[in-house]
């Protein structure tokens, strides 16, 4: 038997479910649009792991990027930073 409390907690799943579809499918819609194939996107991402930043305070190279932002961490010195643009020269 269900009271409110399962009513509420299935409602809440349910729509967290369709706030996760419809972010998706708008994310999909967006790279179709861009008119990027899946290889060029994996070239692009791949120079940008393999680019080569200097950390701003021991100026050694920094190989850490911090999540899908612009923020690097330096592995020696532990010093977060903002890098350079993501795209990097062609």
């Amino acid at each position: 038997m269900l009271d409110w409390f399962n009513i509420a907690l299935i409602a809440l799943i349910v729509g967290i479910v369709v706030a996760i579809v419809y972010s998706l499918r708008k994310t999909m819609a967006q790279i179709k649009a861009s008119g990027v194939s899946g290889e060029d996107a994996r070239q692009l991402a791949k120079r940008i792991r393999e680019r080569q930043v200097k950390c701003p305070r021991c100026e050694r190279i920094s190989y850490a990027l911090l999540g899908t932002g612009n923020q690097w961490k330096c592995k020696v010195c532990n010093q977060e930073f903002e890098g350079p643009d993501h795209l990097p020269p062609s």
